[in-house]
């Protein structure tokens, strides 16, 4: 699998908890960008949606958006 970060953004240690990604430079106000791009794919599912998906598999990724949202990859 590829994944390619953005330019201006890198992995590096939180201070929070684990890995996080964090700005290189100084992103200009109302800029757009992806955080990475590649072959990795992502489905959003709800609260509901995730829990019946995650009964049907052994492993998975997601991450926690809020508002009952979940990011969860396909790959």
């Amino acid at each position: 699998m590829t994944l390619l970060l953005h330019p201006k953004i890198e992995v590096r240690d939180s201070g929070i908890e684990g890995k996080g990604l964090f700005a290189k430079v100084p992103f200009i106000k109302g800029e757009r960008f992806k955080a990475a791009s590649g072959e990795h794919s992502w489905v959003t599912m709800t609260d509901a949606e995730f829990q019946e998906y995650i009964k049907t598999v052994d492993s998975y990724d997601a991450v926690y958006l809020g508002n009952g949202r979940h990011r969860v990859s396909t790959v």
